[in-house]
């Protein structure tokens, strides 16, 4: 099972309504999908077979820390 994860920012910590419609198909690929926020320093990122970025709008408060932590994210993937 490949462990995906959809990153997306605290204010939405359980996804924008628009990234939920993302769940369904993923699952029927046999993918587990975890909606994680981008500067949750807990998170192992390193577990995720693909991160995806979704909802991480607070990014342009912060965006040498974002482009930091994108460097910083194997297998990362920019949707837009």
């Amino acid at each position: 099972m490949l462990e995906v994860a959809l990153v997306t920012c605290a204010r939405l910590p359980d996804l924008d309504p628009d990234d939920r419609l993302l769940l369904e198909p993923l699952a029927a690929l046999d993918c587990r999908v975890t909606a994680v926020v981008w500067d949750d320093p807990a998170v192992d990122w390193g577990r995720f077979h693909l991160s995806v970025i979704r909802s991480t709008w607070d990014y342009t408060d912060r965006r040498d820390t974002f482009v930091d932590w994108a460097r910083s994210v194997p297998r990362l993937l920019n949707s837009s």
